[in-house]
């Protein structure tokens, strides 16, 4: 979760590249067809089973939810992990004096 803070526009910054990562809408993409398809055999499973088919807009929306949801996910936690690594201090190396 992007919190605010005196970095708030590199972590933005960091939001907005994994956003756009191909890596992070295939993600997205593949995540959708799958948990799109479970969440619409499961919610129009009544209308399937009859032979008819499903009302469109909600059969676009139960696969535009995950979408979003996973895309913002992964996005979210790269500029996470991006400021946490930022922000970490390395621990100092070890001198040996002789």
């Amino acid at each position: 979760m992007l919190r605010k803070s005196g970095n708030s526009v590199a972590g933005r910054s960091a939001f907005k590249d994994c956003l756009l990562k191909p890596s992070t809408l295939l993600r997205g993409l593949v995540i959708c067809l799958i948990v799109g398809t479970v969440l619409t055999l499961v919610n129009q499973w009544d209308y399937l089973a009859q032979g008819l088919l499903p009302d469109p807009w909600r059969t676009l929306v139960t696969y535009l939810v995950p979408f979003i949801v996973s895309t913002f996910s992964t996005a979210s936690a790269y500029a996470a992990f991006q400021h946490q690594k930022k922000t970490t201090r390395q621990p100092a190396a070890l001198e040996f004096r002789v």
